[in-house]
């Protein structure tokens, strides 16, 4: 009889990208260790949960407290050259689905 610890992690990975919600995902991972193992080797999961989740106009927003949040050298002058951008465009123009992010 096979288990679920015996699952592929593909399968197993399948499973988690049905998440509906993003707040699922950390019950999930604590599940057991195959779970957390299996989401280790493909951390790209939560991302894909998260774009299901936003609306498009967030986006730009979203990618900017991300790479916000974790602050390194090389980053902190692509991180103010973005939210400088991003803060611009606010003023300019509410729409912010046209924002072209391809530079950053």
């Amino acid at each position: 009889m096979a288990t679920f610890t015996g699952m592929p992690c593909e399968i197993v990975i399948s499973i988690l990208q049905e998440l509906c919600n993003i707040r699922l995902l950390l019950p999930s991972l604590l599940t057991c260790r195959h779970v957390y193992s299996c989401f280790k080797e493909n951390p790209g999961v939560a991302a894909e949960i998260l774009q299901r989740q936003m609306p498009p106009a967030i986006i730009p927003y979203s990618i900017a407290v991300l790479e916000a949040s974790r602050p390194s050298p090389r980053n902190q002058t692509i991180v103010h050259k973005l939210l400088e951008t991003l803060y611009t465009h606010l003023l300019s123009s509410p729409n912010v689905s046209i924002l072209c992010l391809s530079g950053f």
